[in-house]
């Protein structure tokens, strides 16, 4: 075997190896913008779905499958003041998205959600008298806790 055919095998085995990573990265970004659309559009459009979603959000937030985060349950409580309060409504809204924070003020814990943050978007649109389109901003933990307790409670009118 002569050196100059296994210099181009190497060369070949490189080349398809830097092809191959490539490929592999771009798929990996794909899937991630995947999922990443897909829990936010899914958070709030099917129900039936929800404590999958919810737990999906749980887990993105950085809680284990199992066990509630910290503070959780203060902000579920929080949650479901505002729901009773009328503030938050308890159907899943016309549209949702996840985006990067813009600075907007989140619906449930009133603070600000930076840039480093993902912005859950809901759209409520509203007919009758005065028909418009509302949208909230939530932190992924306070969409999560809204969730979760959206469906448990009765608003008070």
């Amino acid at each position: 075997m002569s050196v100059e055919s296994s210099f181009s095998r190497l060369e070949r085995a490189l080349a398809e190896n830097a092809c191959t990573r490539r490929r592999a990265a771009s798929l990996r970004q794909r899937a991630a913008c995947a999922i990443g659309r897909t829990v936010a559009c899914q958070l709030g459009s099917f129900t039936h779905h929800a404590s999958r979603w919810t737990r999906l959000a749980r887990v993105a937030a950085g809680s284990s499958e199992g066990t509630p985060r910290p503070g959780e349950a203060a902000l579920r409580e929080r949650a479901r003041a505002v729901i009773r309060a009328g503030a938050l409504p308890t159907w899943a809204g016309d549209h949702t998205r996840g985006r990067r924070g813009n600075g907007a003020r989140c619906a449930l814990c009133g603070e600000v959600i930076s840039r480093e943050q993902t912005d859950i978007e809901i759209e409520f649109a509203y007919d009758g008298a005065s028909p418009r389109v509302e949208v909230l901003h939530l932190h992924v933990r306070c969409c999560s806790a809204w969730e979760c307790e959206r469906l448990k409670v009765e608003p008070v009118a």
